[in-house]
């Protein structure tokens, strides 16, 4: 009897040492496992300069400019659409509904230092009517243009029939008189762009894509810096939110 204690004590310890034996191995081989997962480091960046406050090796951003209000009144502003000029990349052309100032719900500014200081007002150039809805481009030879939505008859309140563009050759130092893209018809949601690449075919062709008569698609485009437009051309046969939708 005294032997069979003995040999299960025996027997006891060398499980209770090859239990402990499989244990460590795991623990050891969790470490292991552990120790090559990507260490995760909380990065809290100063809200001034982006430079992180905590240790870590994350490259902090560079802070250009404080903020710069483009036109200081006290009109809103919203729907604004800027464009840079690839000639002279510190020309910029930027447009946006406003407060009404005459027959016209949208201004047009401009800048020639990269935006540290801006020209315009909270109307369209040449005190042009404009509806709304602005977007601006510039081409491959740097004329800047800027679109407003054109309501029927010249009539502000009615709805809009079409698009109208005003161009600038001197970065906003002067602007061409305002000209009709298209006139007529069911319209909204219209976007501008040009085809800025000296080396296209297609070089400053100029572009416009709205929604019109039953929520479709539509576009057509200019060869001659704005002078004359094609005919417009439906580009979907369903329902699209003006030119986001191709």
């Amino acid at each position: 009897m005294k032997k069979t204690a003995t040999l299960m004590g025996v027997l006891a310890l060398y499980l209770l040492i090859f239990l402990n034996a499989i244990g460590f191995s795991q623990k050891k081989r969790l470490n292991s496992l552990n120790n090559r997962k990507p260490k995760k480091t909380a990065v809290v960046q100063s809200p001034n300069t982006g430079i992180p406050l905590s240790g870590n090796t994350v490259t902090p951003y560079t802070l250009i400019s404080s903020e710069v209000r483009v036109f200081p009144s006290s009109n809103p502003q919203s729907e604004i659409h800027i464009s840079i000029n690839k000639t002279n990349p510190q020309a910029l052309l930027l447009s946006s509904n406003t407060t009404q100032i005459g027959s016209c719900i949208q201004g047009a500014y401009w800048s020639t230092n990269g935006g540290a200081n801006w020209s315009g007002s909270d109307a369209l150039p040449n005190n042009a009517n404009g509806k709304g809805d602005p977007s601006t481009a510039f081409d491959a030879l740097g004329n800047g243009f800027v679109a407003t939505m054109t309501p029927a008859s010249g009539n502000f309140n009615a709805e809009p029939v079409g698009y109208s563009i005003q161009r600038t050759a001197n970065n906003g130092a002067t602007w061409a008189a305002q000209v009709n893209g298209v006139n007529g018809i069911v319209f909204d949601k219209d976007m501008i762009a040009t085809d800025d690449l000296p080396a296209s075919p297609f070089a400053n062709s100029f572009y416009c894509g709205w929604m019109g008569a039953n929520n479709f698609v539509q576009f057509n485009r200019s060869i001659d810096h704005g002078a004359t437009f094609s005919q417009p051309l439906t580009l979907t046969n369903y329902w699209g939110q003006g030119a986001n939708r191709p």
